[in-house]
Parts: C-alpha cells; sequence; structure tokens
C-alpha cells in the first residue's frame, strides 16, 4: 500500500486562511442585517405607538404622517430583506465552519481531501451574493491581526492598507477605489 500523498503546506494555509476569513465576513454580514433588523422593529413599535397616541389625541392629524413613514420603513424593510439576509449569512458562515471543521483541524491532510474541501468551498461561494470588497479586505486584517506571528514585521506585511473612509463603509460599498 503506498503512502498518501499530503499537501503543500503553503497551499493548505492559503486555503485555511481564506475559509477563515469567509466565516468572518459572513459573521459580519450577519451582524449587519440583524443590527439593522432590530432598529427597523424598534422604529415600527415606535411610531405605530405614536400613531396609536396621536389617533386618541386632540391633535389626530399626526398619525396618517406617522403612518405614511410606518409604511415607507417597512416597504424599504421589505425590499432589503434584512430577515432574509441574516439569515442567508447565517447559512454560510455555517458551512464555512463546517468545512473548516472537516478538513482544517489537521495541517496533515492529503491533496485529496484538500482537492475535496477546495470544490465544496466552490460550491458555497456559488450561493454567496455579490461581495463587498472593503468588508473583505477588512475581515483579512482581522484574521491577520488575530494570528501567532514571528515578528511584527511579518505581521505588518500581511496587512492591507484600508483608508478610515472605507474602513467606515465597508457595508455599504461593494468595491475598492
Amino acid at each position: 500500500m503506498s503512502k498518501p500523498k499530503y499537501c503543500d503546506h503553503t497551499e493548505y494555509d492559503t486555503m485555511s486562511f481564506d475559509v477563515r476569513r469567509s466565516i468572518r465576513y459572513h459573521l459580519a454580514r450577519q451582524a449587519y442585517f440583524e443590527d439593522w433588523s432590530r432598529i427597523i422593529t424598534g422604529l415600527n413599535i415606535l411610531l405605530s405607538s405614536s400613531a396609536i397616541v396621536s389617533l386618541t389625541s386632540e391633535n389626530p392629524k399626526l398619525a396618517p404622517v406617522l403612518m405614511l413613514l410606518l409604511a415607507v420603513l417597512n416597504t424599504v424593510d421589505l425590499v432589503v430583506g434584512t430577515s432574509k439576509s441574516a439569515w442567508l449569512h447565517r447559512d454560510l458562515k455555517n458551512q464555512f465552519i463546517e468545512l473548516e471543521k472537516a478538513f482544517f483541524r489537521d495541517e496533515r491532510i492529503t491533496q485529496a481531501e484538500l482537492n475535496e474541501a477546495k470544490s465544496i468551498r466552490l460550491s458555497i461561494e456559488a450561493l454567496e451574493p455579490p461581495i463587498y470588497r472593503n468588508l473583505d479586505l477588512y475581515c483579512h486584517n482581522e484574521l491577520v491581526n488575530s494570528m501567532h506571528w514571528d515578528s511584527e514585521e511579518d505581521k505588518l506585511k500581511n496587512l492591507v492598507k484600508i483608508g478610515w473612509f472605507r474602513k467606515r463603509l465597508r457595508n455599504y460599498i461593494r468595491t475598492v477605489k
């Protein structure tokens, strides 16, 4: 019986890093959509309560304005689909976690196992909506900062420069300029 052919260490490290970065990315997108969903729910409660109070007050003219705001807010939420998007990113994050658990616990995996992991990763990525590249770079840097490095110089070589403006708008702008 022949010995199994283990994968190239560099190829393993690259794939492992990419899977971990994807987990962070989808966790960030999930949190973003969950935050917006909570804000919209809070505004729904506030506006609907205010509209009811306005109807029972001496000045009921404010109620239609509040109800219009409520309708616009709910329409925007329906079109954007904050809850649905949060669930999508939660599912994608969980799929990447399962991929990491299955293949990246031990650094000594065979080339065939690595190829299978690549195939699974491509299948998961086929389900992803377009990537927000600024957020992806932010997650890259987050992961680099969380890793052990032999020197600070090695760590700095692997970080990507992201300006404060791009960092703040990472969930709103898809492309890097």
